[in-house]
């Protein structure tokens, strides 16, 4: 294995996922916050019975497979996910790339929790909540954190296997993740869409933020732990 796929380096295959989800994402939220409340609410009474908003338009089955569907974004679920990818990195001797993951990670949720109780925006009451929900509204904890997550993880993968094809693979699949989790939070009726584009966003800027910090520390070495 080469070091070019293992390295932690600011080059063009890691910089430019984040920099594309940050980007969209960061326009969306600035095009929704000029278009009002009005363009937020409806995105959210899309998926319900006009007549009555606590009903789905959508089959029950369906409906059941977004809330399992969320639940990839949950805290719990991550750090289960993040606990198998460090103990793999550590069997690999790739010490540097588990200290990264687990400093992107820890270091979203306290960032994620700050910024909710910072700005304390409340949950829509536009529409009936479709799971329960007990922290502030805004960035959305699953958007942000499956961002941040799951590019993570994406990075770390596509620096440890061979193949260009293989490694966009990868990254699409870390960018559509948290893209399908987000958009579930809307349909449940428990965020605002602005919160979500804002954790799409603030994600992928804290995973770059965090990559090129390992980069400086490593000087864009073979993080191979020695």
């Amino acid at each position: 294995m080469s070091d070019q796929s293992t390295a932690i380096a600011l080059d063009r295959s890691a910089v430019m996922p984040l920099l594309v989800m940050a980007g969209a994402s960061g326009v969306g939220l600035l095009a929704l916050w000029a278009l009002g409340g009005s363009a937020e609410g409806a995105w959210l009474r899309m998926w319900r019975d006009a007549a009555d908003p606590a009903n789905y338009w959508m089959p029950h089955l369906l409906l059941r497979s977004v809330q399992d569907l969320t639940a990839l974004g949950g805290i719990p679920v991550m750090l289960f996910f993040c606990l198998l990818a460090a103990g793999l990195l550590v069997v690999m001797h790739r010490l540097a790339l588990a200290g990264f993951l687990f400093a992107s990670v820890l270091g979203g949720i306290a960032l994620n929790s700050f910024l909710k109780a910072m700005i304390d925006r409340g949950r829509p009451d536009v529409v009936p909540h479709a799971v329960e929900v007990l922290t502030p509204s805004f960035p959305s904890s699953h958007a942000m954190m499956s961002t941040i997550t799951y590019l993570t993880l994406g990075l770390i993968c596509a620096r440890n296997l061979p193949g260009l094809n293989v490694r966009r693979y990868i990254m699409t699949v870390a960018m559509m993740v948290p893209l399908i989790i987000g958009c579930t939070r809307v349909v449940l009726g428990v965020h605002w869409p602005t919160d979500i584009l804002a954790g799409w966003c603030l994600g992928a800027l804290w995973v770059l933020f965090c990559w090129a910090v390992a980069a400086r520390i490593t000087g864009g070495q073979a993080a191979s732990g020695a």
